[in-house]
């Protein structure tokens, strides 16, 4: 078997391109983590925040609405959500 010195130059360049990679990566643990919301995350992180501090929020209904689905008690007629829809829709044009 031949041994060419320009394959083993080639190889000992791969070998030191890892110990670079390789530092580079233990540099950036080094760090710490980061976290990097999407966003749509963020969007969603600003509006909990501001359902949760608005004062017209009747966290009573929402608590009792709650129950009644896990129980399997709370039934929506969609008839009449269309209907205020249709209702709340007309209202704004004429307004």
């Amino acid at each position: 078997m031949k041994i060419d010195r320009t394959q083993i130059w080639k190889i000992i360049k791969l070998y030191q391109n890892q110990d670079v990679k390789s530092s580079n990566v233990q540099k950036k643990r080094e760090k710490g983590d980061e976290v990097i919301l999407s966003d749509k995350a963020h969007v969603f992180q600003t509006a909990l925040k501001a359902a949760k501090s608005a004062p017209d929020v009747r966290w009573a209904k929402i608590e009792e609405i709650k129950a009644r689905m896990e129980k399997g008690q709370y039934n929506i007629n969609s008839w009449d959500i269309a209907s205020k829809m249709v209702d709340n829709a007309s209202e704004k044009e004429e307004g």
